[in-house]
């Protein structure tokens, strides 16, 4: 018995391996949340890890949802945030039963942008929010906050119309030139985030955009 269910293990890993391996990963597109991820809600925050509760979280996923909620605009404070997750107005559900993705906590709600993934092998679709260095760690605060605004506002309109302009970006050859200049594609993604700014650079300055606006767009990409 345990060589058979060895075995199975064994083939379960070779065969999500090949997938990973035959998989083609292009960036189509930047959306909303709610107009991309299955199942999002206006009152959802997506999370990290298992299912789980306001009362089990940990500290720093309890402030990246209150920061996620300030961010939103469903609730002003801290602690109005906490009072209506408490009433049970705000709905948590797992970032991978939507097909999605989301760094450190995770968080993820319906206005916040996200990166739209097609697999142009097997054709599913993945999304990611943005990785930043605040919310995503439990900071609520205004600067934090405000870092979240500016990716929705800003950032991810204009990535948005660049990775369209372009075509998509296959990045699975980002990914394989990453790793071989010595990117391990988590904590470590110097050459990654250049290539990919590289690649679409052109395409932004070429929508247009006011100086002004473009400007804080490239210095964060770059």
């Amino acid at each position: 018995m345990a060589n058979g269910i060895k075995e199975k293990i064994e083939d379960a890993n070779k065969n999500a391996i090949d997938k990973v391996l035959a998989s083609n990963p292009v960036l189509v597109d930047v959306k909303p949340a709610i107009e991309a991820v299955p199942g999002m809600k206006k009152n959802m925050i997506m999370h990290a890890g298992p299912p789980t509760d306001w009362q089990n979280m940990c500290g720093p996923m309890k402030g990246a949802v209150m920061g996620t909620l300030l961010f939103e605009g469903l609730a002003e404070t801290k602690d109005e945030a906490v009072k209506i997750i408490e009433n049970g107005e705000i709905e948590f559900s797992p970032n991978h039963e939507h097909h999605a993705v989301g760094p450190m906590a995770g968080t993820t709600s319906a206005s916040m942008p996200v990166f739209v993934v097609k697999d142009e092998t097997h054709g599913n679709t993945a999304f990611a929010r943005l990785v930043e260095d605040k919310v995503q760690f439990g900071d609520y605060g205004d600067e934090a906050v405000n870092g979240l605004r500016f990716w929705r506002d800003k950032l991810s309109v204009a990535i948005g119309i660049a990775v369209q302009k372009a075509g998509g970006i296959n990045l699975k050859n980002i990914i394989g030139k990453a790793l071989y200049r010595g990117d391990e594609l988590h904590n470590r993604p110097d050459a990654g985030s250049s290539m990919f700014a590289n690649m679409i650079i052109t395409n932004l300055i070429e929508t247009g955009m006011d100086q002004n606006e473009l400007l804080p767009v490239a210095k964060h990409l770059i």
